[in-house]
């Protein structure tokens, strides 16, 4: 039986697949910045198989605290 999370990770993991190739669709050209947990890079690469070719960079900002706060353009990110 899968576990509560498992499943949640699976739901997370199909959206993104969407969310991407619904952006690449949508002729998106700039760069996407995604903020997570350690390990998003690895994650988002390898969901990057079904769609390699995205015409937008993804860059990356890996949280490496249990809690930290962070500026990204005209917003404040505290995440806990």
């Amino acid at each position: 039986m899968l576990s509560a999370l498992h499943i949640i990770m699976q739901i997370i993991l199909v959206a993104c697949r969407v969310y991407f190739l619904t952006m690449g669709n949508a002729e998106r050209t700039e760069p996407l910045t995604m903020i997570g947990p350690r390990g998003l890079t690895k994650v988002v690469n390898a969901l990057r198989t079904i769609a390699p070719e995205l015409p937008f960079d993804i860059n990356f900002i890996e949280l490496t605290e249990g809690e930290q706060t962070l500026k990204f353009e005209d917003f404040r990110i505290k995440a806990f």
